[in-house]
């Protein structure tokens, strides 16, 4: 295979990725991955091998996934591709959650996070963030769940910004808004998700489906309407049933497990019961669980060195995530506008402080804006938007704030011909922020 057919190849295949067209990108994966194997080319071979496992978990074919790991694993290390590593890391979570290994799931997750910023590989850090949203949920943390799901959505770059990547990751939001009491905002999130799965132009999977379906049981529960919450899970089973989709479907068949329990109803519990111990007793769970023993002794040394390094960097890629984005805007001469803000005295750690932040988010959320956090710091940028927009949308977010009983103060800034760097107009705008936070406290003083 030529040079040139192979990135034209790989060029094909990312953007079906960024479409979220899985079935077709495996296909075609696949096709390819037969062609490599014959002509013994085991760079291309083990590309194909990523693509067309990445597919398969997002479809829940665990067949393929599960197939093709100990090559897929092989050929990673033994071409030392760190593109590949950086994948593998995602399918072994892909099959820790399924066998209930959730805490080493979240170790492996936290390293494949890391390394998704690190690579600046955009599939890698929809995946890997939305994944760690999603096993911090099972886990019951919901405050961090939350955390990595904003962490994603804002390194979303323009061009892989497509509604079924994003609808994915608020999905996943949702469900930890919801566990967490905040059933407003989740209830945003599912509203808007449900707009885009019912676009003509878009062909839903099971998973986005059945997920759907899931979240409103779950705020269907939160209410005491424990009827619509069965009919709710009753269609989220039928459709991952239909489609064959083992991950979620044990989550699903556990959902209706507990909603039969809390309804006392022993019929209804008997029958999940029996269709749990068909699912489980089949040849792919006795595979998931032979790769699970192997690989779990191997991971989990290594997995909690990589936390700490994970714990440690992140404060700085939230901000370095959001500076990339803004210097390609400027690097393409578009005028950017700056808004730096502070809360009080609240930071990251404050659940309050990432409550307003997600809802600054709804309120900012389209291509021209962009949103991030650095401990203490909201940032926020706009591209190419009129003065009077921008004026807006800071007093609805000072509003917002105030509603909750909070003050921010806030320092602006806007580039010009010579500003090439994000970090400069960040600066700008925190020693305006510096200089009003004095200038509060000495207005304050003297009305003392």
């Amino acid at each position: 295979m030529q040079t040139k057919e192979y990135e034209k190849i790989i060029q094909s295949l990312e953007q079906l990725f960024c479409e979220g067209a899985y079935e077709q990108a495996k296909n075609q994966a696949c096709h390819y991955y037969q062609l490599a194997a014959e002509e013994k080319n085991d760079f291309v071979e083990l590309h194909m091998l990523r693509y067309m496992m990445m597919a398969s978990s997002n479809l829940g074919q665990y067949e393929i996934l599960l197939h093709f790991f100990e090559r897929y694993e092989y050929l990673c290390h033994e071409l030392d591709d760190e593109q590949s590593k950086l994948f593998l890391n995602l399918y072994l979570t892909f099959i820790y959650n399924y066998q209930g290994y959730y805490e080493q799931s979240m170790y492996v997750l936290k390293r494949a996070c890391r390394m998704a910023l690190k690579k600046k590989n955009q599939l890698a850090i929809v995946e890997s963030f939305s994944n760690a949203c999603h096993t911090a949920t099972l886990l019951k943390d919901y405050s961090h769940a939350i955390q990595y799901a904003l962490i994603g959505m804002a390194h979303l770059s323009d061009d892989i910004k497509h509604p079924i990547l994003a609808m994915r990751i608020e999905m996943n939001l949702s469900e930890a808004l919801i566990y967490d009491g905040q059933l407003t905002l989740a209830q945003r999130y599912i509203q808007r998700n449900r707009t885009i799965i019912e676009e003509p132009c878009y062909t839903p999977f099971a998973s986005d489906q059945a997920t759907y379906y899931r979240l409103k049981a779950l705020l269907a529960q939160q209410d005491q309407q424990l009827l619509a919450a069965k009919v709710y899970l009753k269609q989220a089973l039928a459709i991952l049933l239909r489609n064959s989709h083992m991950a979620d479907l044990v989550n699903v068949i556990h959902a209706n497990l507990l909603l039969a329990k809390t309804c006392a109803d022993d019929t209804y519990a008997s029958a999940m019961d029996h269709v749990l111990t068909t699912l489980t007793t089949n040849t792919y769970h006795q595979r998931i669980d032979d790769i699970t023993t192997l690989n779990v002794q191997r991971h989990v040394k290594r997995d909690k060195m990589a936390t700490q390094l994970f714990d440690d960097a992140m404060g700085s890629y939230r901000a370095k995530g959001v500076f990339q984005i803004v210097n390609d805007w400027l690097a393409q001469h578009d005028h950017v506008d700056c808004a730096v803000m502070t809360i009080d005295t609240l930071d990251e750690k404050d659940a309050r402080f990432q409550q307003l932040i997600q809802q600054i988010h709804l309120l900012m959320a389209n291509q021209h804006s962009m949103v991030g956090f650095n401990y203490q710091q909201i940032l926020l940028f706009w591209r190419n938007q009129p003065r009077t927009h921008i004026t807006a949308q800071l007093l609805q977010i000072e509003q917002l704030i105030q509603s909750n009983g909070l003050v921010a103060t806030i320092g602006q800034s806007s580039s010009n011909n010579d500003t090439i760097y994000a970090k400069e107009l960040h600066n700008f705008a925190y020693a305006q922020l510096y200089y009003m936070r004095e200038l509060n406290t000495q207005i304050n003083m003297e009305q003392n």
